[in-house]
């Protein structure tokens, strides 16, 4: 019984609310038409027919349902055409001179003619005004009175509109700097320039005000600008406006009306503010509109291959649908008050939990998945882990944030549980920045009544865990050979005195060799279950030429050494850093293999520390690679397993140091093992 209850009131609450979209004066409908062949600059005669102008016929064509006929057609050269609320405008070369003919019917009416040759319309503020555009000079037409003109240089890019005889520029000088300025056209006198800030996304003016759309926390809004006494332009109003619209396309003015389109929708807007909205995804808008004007209740837009259609209708009960009654609200809160507050306090409890699982979590990344796989919230983790910023709008298929076939996996644990309704737990792993394993998890969320809404999917990185369960393994390897190489090395160190002297030489090589496979082992036995430092002082001139020279016997002949004198004596672990030293020596020789080169490896006493380098005349490594080169277990050998590198980089952080890499394609690589200061002890004399 109280599960029907809870719905009924849900019921009646939802409709007495009504729909955000229809609570203003002014019902919108929204049509985009474009054209079809070579048609420009279109107009819509009536619902069905547009009309528009062929530049490369000089003929204005009509289009319904999809065929075509030629209205008027002329010897002259067309050069631009202008849609009116009472009629099609055209601009006709003819010599020397631009005739400017308003169509109507079968014939053309005469509005003028100016002297220039080319051109185009320059958009106005009056729908009644004729303004031309040739180079630097500017023709204000008035049919029947002649023509008026002014010479005006405008920078490139910037969008000009006559507003009676001032010519309003307006020129984005900065990113967040645009330059309002208005010249008198028949005097070429500047009434004004000032510089509005901020970051305006859109913007249009007249010669009195200008209308930037910005971003105001979540959601847009327009600003009104005026001037001050001093010139200045200061922001005289903001209206704010809903919260869905994004993609902000086009914003223009028709008399005292502002017509913001977004990709989801328009917004019309007054200075005292929002007094129409429809909210459904555009089609293809025009880049700019070139005429814009009222006619027969309704707004139209032409641009360069398309009209847009904005339908204006009055919401005479728009009032109802902002208040609800009074007395509705009582009815509903006496009959369900004792179950809303029982079913209140529980989602209250539910959606806090699900809240504070997003805000805090456990450090890895959550995101709540509804019923029809679309993604409804995720926190900060998350948001970082797909590229998800808080600008990219939610409520959309899951497979839109995940694409990629790095996400595929993913993807389909998600779309299991959601068609399943099943929990699922699993260990995967994905390619981000070197491969990471995750334990994913999706759980159902059920309401109260057992309602599946969604799931709540996390993704904890266990990467750390299970490098250190590779570790461990190394080092259950590394135990085992241990134990065989001692065991060898003590049968070679008996067969001391009983061999024949050509054979001693062989039995003191398998001696330094064990001894050398013994040292490696140790190492890896140290990063898998640590190990205690044997601190000694040290010459780095005597520890660099015996790696340097334990390694140059296995190298080939066309790479030299150059190791440089350093008198330096400090105190380390000597065979911890010989390890690293050999790890990054080995390294070098192969960024130079099989090409000839040099591997430079010197030492000095720097600013607050102690610097070990080694350099070589190799490859060199790109960015990317260089930036994960001592990421644990990357390695560029298809035969390697990126352990040497791990190994260096733990024993240079065992004696509280950092390496640093330097490094660019074709001018090789030189590895740097910057060591603390207390380390140094003195110099040899």
């Amino acid at each position: 019984m109280m599960k029907y209850v809870l719905i009924t009131a849900t019921i009646l609450m939802a409709g007495c609310i009504g729909r955000e979209e229809a609570s203003y004066p002014i019902k919108l409908s929204v049509t985009v038409q474009s054209t079809h062949g070579r048609l420009q600059v279109p107009m819509l005669a009536d619902s069905e027919k547009l009309v528009g102008y062929d530049p490369i016929g000089g003929a204005v064509v009509e289009q319904r349902a999809g065929r075509e006929r030629v209205s008027f057609a002329s010897s002259d050269t067309i050069l631009d055409a202008r849609p009116t609320r009472n009629g099609y405008v055209l601009a006709l070369r003819e010599g020397d001179s631009i005739r400017f003919v308003r169509l109507h019917g079968n014939g053309a009416l005469l509005l003028g003619t100016i002297p220039a040759t080319t051109g185009r319309f320059v958009p106005t503020v009056a729908d009644v005004q004729l303004a031309w555009q040739s180079n630097t000079q500017f023709f204000l037409l008035t049919p029947g009175r002649g023509y008026s003109r002014g010479n005006v240089v405008v920078r490139e890019g910037a969008t000009v509109v006559l507003d009676g005889d001032v010519l309003v520029v307006l020129d984005r000088i900065e990113p967040q700097l645009l330059l309002w300025e208005g010249t008198e056209l028949s005097t070429g006198r500047k009434l004004f320039s000032c510089v509005v800030a901020g970051r305006i996304e859109q913007a249009i003016a007249t010669a009195e005000k200008a209308i930037g759309l910005i971003r105001h926390d979540s959601a847009y809004a327009l600003e009104w600008y005026g001037r001050n006494l001093r010139g200045d332009a200061v922001a005289e109003r903001t209206v704010v406006l809903p919260p869905a619209y994004y993609e902000p396309r086009l914003l223009v003015s028709v008399s005292d009306t502002i017509a913001a389109l977004f990709a989801s929708g328009v917004a019309l807007v007054t200075s005292d503010g929002v007094v129409g909205e429809y909210r459904s995804r555009l089609g293809e808008l025009p880049d700019t509109i070139l005429v814009a004007f009222r006619r027969d209740g309704a707004i139209f837009l032409s641009g360069l291959l398309s009209v847009v259609r904005i339908e204006l209708s009055n919401n005479s009960w728009w009032w109802v649908d902002r208040a609800i009654p009074i007395a509705v609200r009582i009815v509903l809160a006496v009959i369900g008050v004792a179950v809303f507050v029982i079913v209140a306090s529980r989602i209250g409890r539910y959606r806090r939990l699900v809240g504070a699982l997003l805000n805090r979590g456990s450090g890895g990344a959550l995101l709540v998945v509804d019923r029809h796989s679309r993604l409804r919230r995720l926190n900060t983790a998350a948001r970082a882990m797909f590229g998800i910023n808080h600008s990219v709008p939610l409520r959309r298929p899951i497979e839109e944030y995940l694409s990629g076939r790095r996400w595929i996996r993913l993807r389909e644990i998600i779309e299991q549980s959601v068609r399943h309704r099943q929990p699922m737990v699993e260990e995967i792993a994905l390619p981000t920045n070197g491969e990471q394993r995750f334990i994913v998890s999706a759980e159902p969320l059920l309401t109260l009544l057992n309602h599946f809404e969604g799931v709540l999917v996390s993704l904890v990185d266990v990467t750390a865990q299970y490098q250190q369960w590779r570790l461990l393994n190394w080092a259950q390897i590394a135990h085992d050979m241990q134990t065989h190489l001692t065991t060898i090395r003590l049968t070679a160190e008996q067969l001391a005195g009983s061999l024949p002297p050509d054979r001693e030489q062989q039995r003191v090589r398998i001696l330094r060799q064990t001894s050398i496979l013994l040292d490696r082992v140790r190492d890896v036995l140290a990063l898998g279950r640590g190990d205690q430092m044997q601190w000694e002082e040290c010459s780095l001139a005597e520890l660099l030429e015996d790696v340097v020279g334990e390694i140059a016997a296995m190298v080939p002949a066309q790479i030299s050494f150059d190791v440089r004198p350093t008198p330096l004596v400090v105190r380390l672990d000597r065979r911890r850093i010989a390890r690293a030293l050999h790890n990054a020596l080995t390294n070098a020789i192969r960024a130079i293999e099989p090409a000839s080169g040099t591997v430079k490896v010197w030492a000095e006493l720097e600013r607050g520390g102690i610097v070990i380098a080694v350099e070589d005349t190799g490859h060199g490594m790109d960015p990317e690679t260089r930036a994960r080169f001592l990421q644990p277990l990357y390695t560029t050998n298809p035969k390697g397993h990126g352990f040497g590198s791990m190994i260096m980089q733990r024993m240079i952080e065992l004696h509280g140091g950092r390496i640093e890499v330097r490094s660019e394609p074709g001018k090789g690589t030189t590895i740097l093992f910057h060591l603390p200061g207390t380390l140094y002890v003195r110099h040899q004399r």
